[in-house]
Formats: C-alpha cells, sequence, structure tokens
C-alpha cells in the first residue's frame, strides 16, 4: 500500500527452512527496485513442556537435561548488554569453529512457571545457532558427583582455557556447587584443573577456564523436562 511517500509492503510468515527472496516494486515513470527479502529458520518461541531447574549438586542424577548458563547483563567498557528477562543462556549443541577461542553456542531463554521461552529479538547471527539441545549426563561407576558430558554420541572436553570440543573419548567431570550459584564443573584431570562455566561475556557465555576461575560469574544449570 502507498501513503503519501510511504510504500508499506508484507511477505508471508516463513514455516520452515531460512530462506530468500525479492520483491519488484515498480511504478509509472520511474526505475523498478528489487528488494531483497531474508527470513530466519522457523524456531519454536517455548520449548515444548515443562521444566524444573537443577543447580544444586544434591538434586542432580544422571539422565537427560538442557545446560545453561546465567547471566543478567554485561558490561564492557562502559557498554551494558541487558540479557533480563531472558538471562538463561542454553547450550544450542554447536561451537565456535576459530581454533584460538573455542565456545559453546548458546542463546538466551527466560524460565518463569516451569515454561522456557526464547528471546523473540534475538540477533540474526544468534539465531542461527538453533535451540536449547538435550544433552546426556552419564554418571562413573564408583565416583561420587563425577559424569561424563555427553552430545549426539561424542563427550564434552575442555583441553585448556576458551578451548572446548566434542570428541569420542569420554571426560571425567567432578561437579560441585559453584560459590556464585549454580554448579561447578571441573575436569581434574588436566593440570591445575579446568572449569566449565558461565563466563563474563556478551554471547556464547558458557566457556572454559583453568581453574580457579575467578571470571566466572556462576557456574551452569540444568533443566529437566518434567
Amino acid at each position: 500500500s502507498v501513503a503519501g511517500n510511504v510504500l508499506t509492503y508484507s511477505v508471508a510468515k516463513n514455516e520452515g527452512e531460512a530462506r530468500e527472496g525479492w520483491i519488484k516494486l515498480s511504478a509509472e515513470g520511474v526505475e523498478t527496485v528489487k528488494v531483497v527479502v531474508k527470513q530466519r529458520k522457523l524456531s519454536s518461541a517455548s520449548t515444548e513442556g515443562s521444566y524444573t531447574k537443577i543447580d544444586k549438586i544434591a538434586d542432580l542424577v544422571a539422565g537427560t537435561y538442557l545446560m545453561a548458563g546465567y547471566s543478567e547483563s554485561y558490561t564492557y567498557q562502559g557498554t551494558t548488554t541487558t540479557f533480563t528477562p531472558y538471562p538463561w543462556h542454553f547450550w544450542t549443541g554447536g561451537q565456535t569453529t576459530t581454533t584460538e577461542k573455542m565456545y559453546l553456542y548458546t542463546v538466551n531463554y527466560s524460565y518463569e512457571d516451569g515454561a522456557l521461552t526464547i528471546n523473540p529479538d534475538l540477533s540474526e547471527e544468534d539465531a542461527e545457532k538453533g535451540v536449547a539441545a538435550e544433552i546426556e549426563l552419564v554418571a562413573v561407576a564408583d565416583k561420587a558427583n563425577v559424569y561424563y558430558i555427553k552430545y549426539n554420541g561424542k563427550y564434552l572436553n575442555c583441553s585448556g582455557k576458551h578451548t572446548i570440543a566434542l570428541i569420542d573419548t569420554p571426560v571425567e567431570w567432578t561437579f560441585a556447587d559453584h560459590s556464585k550459584g549454580g554448579i561447578q564443573i571441573t575436569d581434574n584431570t588436566k593440570a591445575g584443573g579446568v572449569i566449565l562455566g558461565t563466563g563474563a561475556a556478551k554471547s556464547n557465555i558458557l566457556r572454559c577456564y583453568l581453574a580457579a576461575a575467578s571470571s566466572l560469574v556462576y557456574g551452569v544449570a540444568f533443566f529437566k523436562k518434567n
């Protein structure tokens, strides 16, 4: 529609994979213009079902979960990024590909009355990371509060600071309550120990740090489907 000098148009809602197309705009006496339209992959605004948050080691057992960090905001050089009301940052199963700094892909959700809802205003970059992914905690025999973290047939491993990857060999992680909240996850087989938790960052905030990881703002929480 046209109102004065303003042209308004709309396209149908995307019901599937990411797509790109164009709209042809033309009128008598003016040059025809093509406008590129990009639509992101459809994702559910709410993760189906209700979930119980587990952020204490006493409540954790082996099983299938969603895994998330927690951060309400991040300030860098005087600029603050506010995450609330979507402060839960869930691992999507992916990770950054640079070899210098490897982080887990995370996208942020709200958690209220058992319901998880993804941030509807994610950037295009974050939206392409997917949605919260299920992981499995596999108990290590005869070791209290020690688990393998398994996803898609592989095991989560931190070989050092900012270096995380999925590998074929099981990795033993020791779980304990974190002093800043949530659960601290430590691989004590690495020299000096390596900790997985919530880093102070603008994105992809589930990261590996060397012990004692003072820059962590929270540990990790797990969400069990009811």
